[in-house]
């Protein structure tokens, strides 16, 4: 066009002036600055894997901040998560969604931490949820809660969510924690609870391929034997990060990965799964990891190599 680049730049400021001003005449877009415990659940687990995978101390912190402030506004023990908070206000009860994920949340950060805090929380926010959701004729989660009279905004009737359409499905993450709790709190009727959302849905979880994805790993992980690695040392020691790395970096779909202080372990409240062999292992100042498939555990390994062994091999 035979410009100069001064006029083209010209040209272009005033250009977007122009659309500026246009803009600035029409209404602005609302923003929805509501905290959503569903969305927050979800977004809090996929920071903790994050650091664990990525080693980003970063997502850790901002998710700890992310669940201690919903801990803080939006939970209640008797009903369990509140749906969203509006300017420091929590907002709307009694939906599966924010129950599940946010306990699945916390299951997370005791992992990563080693808190019982998160795992009392946890077992109670399980127990409410299933007080308030389960279907005692049945089986399985309704959506929302059986004692909300009448209608609940637009949910006029109660269902069970099974497909994932976009999020997973609210009663297959409830599987998945409910077999994560069993696990952990030696509760076998957690497990049967899981089961019985299995079975309810098994009939029809093939004729949903992609969209029933998250009751597949929920039955898949059903179905075995859940793996457990304990890894107990100080947080600053190189040694007890190069065991977590290895740990973390398992291909295995299902795999709990817990960390500890020494400390915690010796003072701090146990979940009943792992209270029979935490304060049994050798705690001599070398961090050790602890490899439990089921009921059956291998003897403790402090290095490396000896533990990436003992996790590739077939049986414990």
């Amino acid at each position: 066009m035979k410009l100069k680049p001064e006029e083209v730049r010209l040209i272009l400021a005033r250009a977007k002036g122009k659309m500026l001003e246009a803009r600035s005449r029409r209404p602005t877009p609302v923003v929805d600055r509501a905290i959503y415990a569903s969305w927050n659940g979800m977004m809090i687990s996929a920071l903790l894997e994050a650091y664990k995978v990525l080693d980003l101390e970063g997502a850790l912190d901002r998710a700890l901040r992310a669940l201690d402030l919903l801990l803080e506004k939006s939970y209640d023990p008797q009903k369990g998560m509140y749906h969203s908070l509006n300017d420091g206000k929590a907002e709307i009860e009694g939906l599966l969604d924010d129950q599940v994920f946010v306990a699945a949340a916390l299951l997370d950060a005791f992992e990563v931490t080693g808190n019982a805090r998160y795992f009392q929380l946890a077992l109670g926010l399980t127990e409410t949820t299933i007080r308030r959701f389960w279907d005692e004729q049945a089986g399985a989660f309704f959506d929302i809660a059986k004692d909300l009279s009448g209608h609940h905004g637009t949910l006029a009737m109660k269902r069970k969510p099974f497909q994932d359409s976009p999020t997973p499905a609210g009663n297959s993450v409830a599987a998945l924690v409910l077999d994560r709790l069993a696990t952990l709190a030696e509760r076998p009727d957690f497990r049967a609870k899981a089961e019985a959302i299995l079975c309810l849905f098994a009939a029809k979880a093939g004729d949903y391929g992609l969209f029933a994805a998250t009751y597949g790993l929920a039955l898949a992980n059903h179905l075995r034997a859940p793996m457990e690695v304990v890894v107990v040392g100080n947080p600053l020691d190189p040694r007890t990060r190069a065991l977590l790395r290895i740990a973390h970096e398992t291909p295995r779909a299902g795999i709990s990965v817990f960390f500890f202080d020494p400390e915690a372990v010796k003072t701090s409240p146990l979940p009943k799964g792992l209270a029979a062999t935490l304060p049994n292992l050798p705690l001599d100042g070398i961090p050790v990891a602890l490899v439990c498939v089921g009921t059956a555990c291998r003897p403790p390994v402090k290095s490396p190599q000896a533990l990436m062994e003992t996790l590739r091999s077939d049986s414990v």
